[in-house]
C-alpha cells in the first residue's frame, strides 16, 4: 500500500512489478484524516526473484550519485 503522492514509494514498488488491486480514495470512518489516494497491489515471490537484476542496477545507480554527491562536496569546500 502507498500513497500515491510519495514518488520513493511509488519506485520501490515499481522495482517489485506488483498487480495493482485497487487505486483511489480510501474508505475513512467520519472525523480521520489520511492520505487523500491510496493504491494497494500484490506480488509473488517469483517476482520478487525475477527482478533482481533491476535491484542491484538501482543499488549501483544509487551508489554513483552518492559517490558524486560526495565529491561535488569536497569540491566546495
Amino acid at each position: 500500500m502507498c500513497d500515491s503522492r510519495n514518488k520513493t514509494i511509488q519506485k520501490i514498488h515499481e522495482l517489485t512489478n506488483p498487480s495493482i488491486l485497487y487505486e483511489g480514495s480510501p474508505d475513512l470512518l467520519p472525523g480521520h484524516n489520511t492520505h487523500t489516494s491510496v493504491r494497494i497491489g500484490y506480488t509473488t515471490r517469483w517476482n520478487l526473484i525475477l527482478n533482481i537484476p533491476r535491484y542491484v542496477r538501482e543499488l549501483k545507480q544509487r551508489e554513483r550519485r552518492l559517490s558524486s554527491e560526495f565529491k561535488d562536496r569536497v569540491y566546495v569546500r
